[in-house]
Parts: C-alpha cells; sequence; structure tokens
C-alpha cells in the first residue's frame, strides 16, 4: 500500500523511471540523499520496496532515498533504445549511468551517497564514472559486485548458478523472519520468480547489459576517483561467492574491501536477507 508511484524522466527519448523514497514524518535531511540500484532484472516489487525501506531507516532515516530499478520482464524502468544500445556495446555500464546522472540532476540533487548489490553495485560505480558538475558522488558502498579480470558473460553466467542456490536464497528469506516478504517469496511464487527470470535473461537488452558487468571494474574506480578525489568507496564480498574476485590493483583503489561470513552469510543469494543487506550498506556508508 505504501509502495511510491515511479516518478518518469525523458532523458533524449528515452523514459527513465526513479522511485523515491521519503520520511514519513519530520523534516527532510537535504544535505544527504541515498541512491540506491537494485540487482540484474529484479526490478521494483514490493519485496524490492520493503528492502530499500528498511536500508533507508537503517542508514539515514531522516534522508531521501532514490531507487532506480533494473529491467524485468513486465517492466522497463529504463529504455534501452538502438542508440544507448550501442553505447553500452563501446563503453560500457557509464553509459548507463549517465542517464540515472542526467535524472538526478533534473531533480535538483545536489550530493549522494551511493550503494547497490550485484548489478546495481556495478550502477554505483559507474555512477561516479559517469560524474556531473552539479551532482557531488560522496561515498560508495557496492556489494557482491560483479568483477573478474578477462571474464566473460558465459563464465559469469556460471559463476551466479554456482553462488547461491534456490535454498540459499529460502535460507536467507527464513533468516530476515519478515512475515510479509516469507508471504510474498514463498515456494511457489519463487518458482515463478525463477522462470521469468530465467525468460528476461533472453531479452536483449538484459544480454547487453550481462555482458558489459562480466569483466572487472578497476577502470570505471579510477575514473571515478578522479572525478572524485574525495570519494570514500567500499566494496563487499561474502564468504563462498565467486561474484567478485578482485585483482590486485582493486584494493589500491578503494578504502577496503569488507569480507562476510557467519552463518547467515549465503552466498551471493544473503541480499535476500534483507536486513543483512541493510547492515552491509551501513557499514560502508556510515563507518
Amino acid at each position: 500500500r505504501d509502495m511510491p508511484t515511479p516518478e518518469v524522466f525523458d532523458i533524449d527519448g528515452r523514459s527513465v523511471r526513479a522511485f523515491v523514497l521519503s520520511p514519513k514524518d519530520g523534516d527532510i535531511d537535504e544535505t544527504r540523499t541515498l541512491v540506491g540500484f537494485n540487482a540484474h532484472m529484479q526490478g521494483f516489487t514490493p519485496v524490492q520496496y520493503m528492502g530499500a525501506e528498511i536500508t533507508r531507516l537503517f542508514v539515514a532515516p531522516n534522508s531521501r532515498l532514490i531507487m532506480f530499478a533494473n529491467n524485468m520482464l513486465q517492466q522497463a524502468d529504463h529504455q534501452i533504445d538502438r542508440k544507448l544500445a550501442e553505447q553500452i556495446r563501446s563503453r560500457g555500464l557509464v553509459a548507463l549511468a549517465e542517464d540515472k546522472m542526467r535524472v538526478l540532476e533534473e531533480m535538483g540533487v545536489k550530493s549522494v551517497d551511493a550503494t547497490g548489490y550485484s548489478l546495481g553495485g556495478r550502477l554505483a560505480i559507474a555512477l561516479a564514472e559517469a560524474g556531473s558538475n552539479t551532482v557531488e558522488v560522496r561515498a560508495i558502498n557496492a556489494d557482491e559486485v560483479p568483477s573478474k579480470k578477462g571474464r566473460t558473460a558465459k563464465e559469469l553466467k556460471k559463476d551466479f548458478l554456482k553462488s547461491g542456490t534456490f535454498g540459499e536464497q529460502r535460507a536467507s528469506i527464513s533468516d530476515a523472519r519478515i512475515p510479509a516478504q516469507m508471504s510474498a517469496h514463498n515456494i511457489p511464487r519463487l518458482l515463478v520468480d525463477y522462470a521469468k527470470f530465467g525468460i528476461a535473461s533472453k531479452v536483449g537488452s538484459n544480454t547487453l547489459i550481462a555482458e558489459a558487468m562480466a569483466g572487472d571494474i578497476d577502470g570505471s574506480l579510477e575514473v571515478a576517483s578522479k572525478w572524485y578525489p574525495s570519494l570514500s568507496i567500499k566494496l563487499g564480498q561474502i564468504e563462498g561467492s565467486r561474484i567478485f574476485e578482485p585483482t590486485d590493483k582493486t584494493p589500491m583503489l578503494v578504502d577496503r574491501i569488507q569480507l562476510y561470513a557467519g552463518v547467515t552469510a549465503h552466498r551471493h543469494a544473503t541480499v535476500n536477507n534483507l536486513f543483512a543487506q541493510a547492515n552491509m550498506v551501513h557499514g560502508g556508508l556510515n563507518s
């Protein structure tokens, strides 16, 4: 019932949707705006909304959180036309992030802390890589960001399959103990989601994005730090996952790389524990 209606922006003829989560009571802290990016082909469902709002309350309860979703089977949050597809193919995810930075500029945002999980982490970094003369990116929290030198899209797909099972996803949901999420993510609905995810992965634009996030992030980190010399960056890695494998150079380009382990760490599927997700963001943006 409380899900926000998306704000739709026209960026060079392409529609880009943003979901704005704001404090229900009291004044909004205009000095800090959170920007979030969710994982590949996840859209902005009620569960995505729950996770975003829990994160906002954990990290900055008096601030707005602007969420950019990623296209799913029946929800297009960022229109990818032929021109943008060509730019993504030649320049990578920074081309996608430039549209999102244009949205922030149109909204009049001056300073942001960006966060994302998986593809969302790549886009949080790409936002700073895109840069802006009017929007300052102060901090980035990027957890389980796909990064491995020389990896192909086909190899990345295999690493995703080896980094989180259906059982681990169920375990993460159970760990969170959120009744509404457990109802929304019961076994039949999860199986339907898996089927939709598989179909959506065959869509040309989603295949293009998968190819763009297959390699390492070092070049993007270097450009982001040139745009914003005081930028703080935390990368998160979950024990047992094969999604994020830093190069020898990566640690020198960020403030820290945090390894998450323990009984509630279920490799890449840990994101389904909405409290664990919020805790990772809190550790990256509030420390």
